[in-house]
């Protein structure tokens, strides 16, 4: 290229014109033509300057042209790069066309299905009408509705297709209807409203049934505000319920005022805001004095709290509006506590109890008279002492009991009756180990009332307890007295979470109810019958303990018959029925799986157990799978006495017992030494069949019975497991004796 424009220059110097060769720094080379080249007379060093200067041009033209490729091989990659996306976005662009075309085919054949199926319904709703107008004997209300029904749907298809044979090509959902209360102040009744219009005119409902769907769609005020009114038309229903969903309006705020009441899970602070709230609305624009808006207050407020704090005295006796916003606070917070504690506190006022509200004060329940003689002539009243009538049904005022008289005062009314609240009541959770478990319980009525039957006593042990009751054939519940619960907690180590809340409330014979204390369930044993009950506490109880009808029968201290009576004789000697617990002295390391000879305190309650006394473990497990095996004592002090004892281990890993860990619960059997029993004490009747054994003769019996049991064949898995584990670690049979068991 270079070439050609120098030829280019040359041409034009041929015309008497000086050539100049230029490049990005200047003229390099100037070429005049009328000038002839003189060889012989050129100068050496004007050559070696001027090929010095060509070769430097040389070299920036050829790192320019370099410049030049690779610049052009940079546009290049860029512009391969860019073809590549381009071809990239157009497959993508393809793609979703194809996409588009298929979801729009589908939304097609869903169009067409949905107006081929509007246009069915339509068809039957057209036959059906038809039908209806052609049918004789129609009622008054379908002739009126159906042609304004008719003329509705032959607008609305008039207007959608232009005539009136044609069919609807309405599509989609009718506009959504929300359900309107009233009481959301953001939402009013005119920004609802346009909602019921627009589903109105979408639908083509007429005036009736647009009233319809307007009562259909209501809640909560405006519901009950729409049951109060009379109006017929919409638009008049419509202002109608705008006037009275106004909050604004005083009469209805003073409404609101008048009849409120605390929610049953309305905190007090709450509903004092909302009482507070409803009086601004009501009189907050009139002129009223501090001392009349306080009263208006202080009554609304007294009326409309729950029961549980108005009966509390510090509510109750609030005098003014402020004081009584602050009692009624701090009585919430201290039921609450007393909720979440569940237990009963000491005092002398009643613990708040749940209200049952009754439906009739004026009528009291009628007495239970399945438990009356069918002799009605043998009668006789222990009030008046007159027959043909009960106490309950005496015309004469009731007499006050009196201790010390016969059998027909002494009722049972004493043991339910209370000390003067001046007395000092102790608390029952005193004599119990600390424990916080409790259970919630429903509180049912039950009938404690007196039907003239005579005061008996009988002697029976609860929990080793020897006590005496009074029989009482018209009692529902067995009732103990503070003296005795302290005993039989002490005797049987009783937890709080032994000691219950009362779940019924007691009334006596004048229906008057009162309060408990909490309940137990103890074993109680009367002769050779014992049963596990519930023992109510009452600790202000006038009589120690108040035996119910049902426990007397079901432990045979009497039984009915055409007069009731008792059918043993009571009131004489205690039962001897011992509480003998087994406790260590020291603490030990019980080894896994193992048996350990340890020493022990053995101690029981009542006094009187002489000679040599065999203990009988209980066949159930002890305490964290430790079994304790019966234990011989030879010699017994008067209240307790140390011996060693053996435990039996069946768990896995190392059991530590602490010191003073109590180990079970024995039953004692007296062993009288062969030596110095006498014929006479076998040969009488009134001694009871004692075991005259020893120790060796213990073990022998005892292998004579596995021996036994051994030989026969039993079935009963179980059974076998159970007798093999009461004689663990006792004794061991030798190959001799094991008989036939070998085969």
């Amino acid at each position: 290229m270079i070439f050609r424009h120098t030829q280019a220059l040359l041409a034009e110097g041929e015309q008497g014109t000086s050539i100049s060769l230029r490049d990005a720094e200047g003229v390099f080379l100037t070429v005049d033509p009328e000038l002839e080249p003189q060889e012989d007379q050129e100068n050496p060093a004007d050559t070696v300057g001027t090929d010095t200067t060509r070769s430097d041009a040389g070299a920036d033209r050829d790192r320019e042209n370099s410049e030049l490729k690779e610049a052009l091989r940079v546009a290049q990659a860029e512009h391969e790069e860019k073809i590549i996306l381009i071809e990239e976005l157009k497959q993508q662009l393809e793609q979703e066309r194809v996409k588009y075309k298929q979801l729009w085919e589908i939304n097609c054949l869903q169009l067409n299905e949905f107006d081929k199926a509007l246009s069915d319904k339509e068809e039957e709703l057209s036959i059906l009408q038809d039908r209806l107008r052609d049918t004789e004997g129609m009622p008054a209300a379908i002739t009126r509705t159906a042609p304004v029904a008719s003329v509705s749907m032959s607008k609305v298809v008039s207007r959608t297709t232009g005539g009136e044979k044609a069919i609807s090509l309405r599509k989609g959902k009718s506009p959504p209807i929300e359900m309107f209360s009233g009481e959301d102040q953001e939402i009013t009744l005119d920004d609802w409203l346009p909602s019921l219009r627009r589903a109105a005119d979408w639908n083509g409902w007429t005036e009736e049934e647009t009233l319809m769907q307007l009562a259909g769609h209501l809640k909560g005020r405006a519901r009950q505000e729409w049951t109060l009114m009379n109006t017929d038309g919409v638009e008049e229903s419509i202002e109608t319920l705008r006037n009275r969903l106004d909050p604004g309006s005083k009469a209805l705020a003073a409404q609101d005022f008048r009849h409120a009441t605390q929610e049953d899970k309305e905190k007090v602070s709450d509903f004092i805001c909302r009482v507070e709230k409803a009086f601004r609305k009501a009189y907050g624009r009139d002129v009223m004095l501090s001392e009349t808006r306080d009263a208006l207050l202080y009554a609304q407020l007294q009326e409309g709290l729950r029961y549980e704090l108005m009966k509390a005295p510090g509510v109750s006796g609030a005098l003014n509006y402020q004081a009584l916003c602050v009692a009624a606070r701090n009585e919430e917070k201290r039921l609450a506590e007393l909720h979440r504690r569940r237990q009963y506190q000491p005092s002398s006022q009643k613990v708040p109890r749940k209200h049952t509200p009754v439906h009739n004060s004026g009528v009291h329940p009628k007495p239970d008279n399945s438990r009356t003689t069918p002799q009605d002539g043998k009668k006789k009243c222990w009030n008046c002492g007159q027959g043909g009538h009960m106490s309950f049904n005496c015309p004469k005022p009731l007499r006050e009991s009196q201790g010390g008289a016969s059998h027909t005062n002494k009722t049972k009314t004493r043991m339910v009756g209370s000390r003067p609240l001046t007395d000092v009541l102790d608390d029952p959770l005193a004599y119990l180990l600390s424990d916080s478990d409790s259970e919630p319980s429903e509180v049912q009525q039950v009938r404690v009332e007196d039907k003239g039957s005579a005061s008996r006593r009988a002697q029976v042990v609860i929990g080793g307890v020897p006590m005496e009751g009074i029989v009482d054939t018209a009692a529902d519940i067995t009732i103990m007295g503070a003296e005795l619960f302290k005993k039989v907690a002490t005797v049987c180590r009783l937890h709080k979470r032994d000691f219950k809340p009362p779940d019924k409330t007691p009334y006596n014979y004048d229906r008057k109810t009162f309060r408990l204390d909490g309940r137990i369930e103890m074993d109680i044993l009367f002769q050779d019958r014992a049963m596990k009950t519930t023992i109510y506490i009452k600790m202000d109880a006038s009589e120690p303990l108040l035996l119910s009808e049902g426990v007397c029968r079901q432990l045979g201290i009497i039984k009915y018959h055409p007069d009731v009576k008792p059918v043993c004789k009571m009131g004489e000697e205690l039962p001897v029925v011992p509480a003998i617990r087994v406790r260590l002295v020291d603490s030990i390391k019980l080894p896994p799986k193992s048996d350990k000879q340890v020493m022990a305190e053995v101690y029981w309650e009542p006094d009187g157990l002489e000679g040599p006394v065999l203990l009988e473990a209980d066949s159930s497990l002890k305490v964290n799978n430790v079994l304790l095996p019966d234990i011989l004592i030879s010699d017994c002090e008067a209240k307790r006495g140390r011996t060693r004892v053996t435990l039996s281990s069946t768990l896995g890993f190392t059991r530590i017992l602490e010191r003073g860990e109590e180990l079970g619960t024995v039953v004692p059997v007296d062993v009288i030494n062969g030596a110095n029993l006498e014929s006479e004490d076998l040969e009488s009747e009134d001694r009871t069949p004692v075991r005259m054994i020893d120790s060796d003769e213990l073990e022998m019996e005892r292998k004579e019975q596995l021996r036994d049991v051994l030989r026969e064949e039993l079935k009963n898995a179980p059974e076998l497991e159970q007798l093999l584990e009461k004689f663990h670690n006792v004794f061991s049979l030798s190959k001799d004796d094991r008989g036939e068991t070998d085969s």
